[in-house]
């Protein structure tokens, strides 16, 4: 058994991608018993005609299920207000990278960043991979600098601790939280008591902004956190949550 997914051969209909390679070596498997080459499914003429915006109308949901709500939610939301006002009457067949282009232009004529352009189109990319089982010909990704993440002035930070210090302990603890510990607005609403042990904080969930439910933290990992002096002091002063109208620290609760 031999040939190259994407290569002129056997397999030069597959993307040359580890999906296709695992697609080749499947199909090879299969044909091993008999010696026979297996025909590779076109989609049916009835998908090819079905134009971006019929796509999108179960995209979403069928593509990776387990996916976190808020990654679903953003598919919507640059599905609904970017790629289907431009994109939405267009097959897969009739997109051509000219259309890719000047999709892009428009957007950084807008005053969009590459990377958000970019965010973009990768979500158009995947919709057309998914359907087709293929990687696109078309090119999704503009060249260019991505612009430089400015963390927050460290006198700004002190001036929010400074405002929010005397009115709520728990507000100082979120803010250093995400200043000093780098965690997210989910993973702090998530965080536990059980959490935090040893100066460290293993960040082991987030909370969804809108259904509430766990979700996975950030890159879908586990990771642990060393936590600064000062945040230390200022969790060993907030009280536990009170849990059934008395404090009990044996249970996980919620910060």
């Amino acid at each position: 058994m031999f040939g190259t997914p994407g290569v002129s051969g056997p397999y030069q209909d597959l993307a040359p991608t580890k999906v296709g390679a695992r697609a080749a070596e499947h199909r090879a498997v299969n044909e091993a018993p008999t010696g026979k080459p297996i025909v590779p499914v076109s989609p049916s003429a009835t998908e090819v005609t079905k134009t971006i915006r019929q796509h999108a109308e179960t995209f979403v949901d069928t593509y990776k299920p387990a996916s976190k709500a808020s990654e679903k939610r953003e598919k919507r939301r640059v599905l609904k207000s970017h790629l289907l006002p431009f994109f939405g009457a267009m097959t897969i067949d009739e997109i051509e990278q000219i259309d890719v282009d000047e999709f892009s232009r428009r957007e950084l004529d807008r005053g969009m960043a590459v990377k958000t352009v970019n965010n973009r189109l990768a979500v158009l990319s995947t919709l057309i991979k998914y359907v087709t089982a293929q990687k696109s010909k078309l090119r999704f990704k503009l060249d260019g600098l991505i612009a430089e993440i400015h963390a927050v002035d460290p006198e700004d930070v002190e001036k929010l601790l400074d405002a929010n210090a005397v009115a709520d302990e728990r507000y100082r603890v979120v803010i250093l939280l995400a200043a000093e510990a780098g965690l997210r607005v989910g993973e702090i609403r998530g965080l536990q008591w059980t959490d935090i042990r040893g100066g460290q904080v293993t960040v082991r969930r987030a909370l969804d902004k809108l259904t509430n439910e766990n979700v996975a933290p950030k890159h879908n990992k586990t990771r642990t956190v060393p936590l600064s002096p000062r945040l230390v002091a200022s969790l060993a002063d907030l009280p536990p949550r009170p849990l059934g109208g008395r404090r009990d620290q044996r249970h996980v609760r919620d910060l």
